[in-house]
């Protein structure tokens, strides 16, 4: 056998396994993406609120500040 021909392809070293193992992978790696973004999104949402939550708590507390009298001084 020479290793100008095609028979060299038939070594065993030239063998594939079959896909299903890369098609189960890909397929968890894809859900495993999925939850990662969603827990991501959820993270930002969280994140946005309580600066929300913070700006109301701010204009509250300098709203209150504004109505005491100035302190001796």
């Amino acid at each position: 056998m020479s290793r100008d021909t095609t028979e060299a392809l038939d070594h065993p070293v030239f063998a594939f396994e079959p896909a299903t193992s890369d098609d189960r992978e890909r397929t968890t790696m894809a859900s495993r993406l999925a939850a990662l973004e969603q827990a991501h999104a959820a993270l930002l949402e969280r994140v946005a609120r309580y600066e929300r939550e913070r700006s109301e708590i701010r204009a509250r507390l300098a709203r209150l500040l504004s109505q005491l009298p100035p302190g001796p001084g």
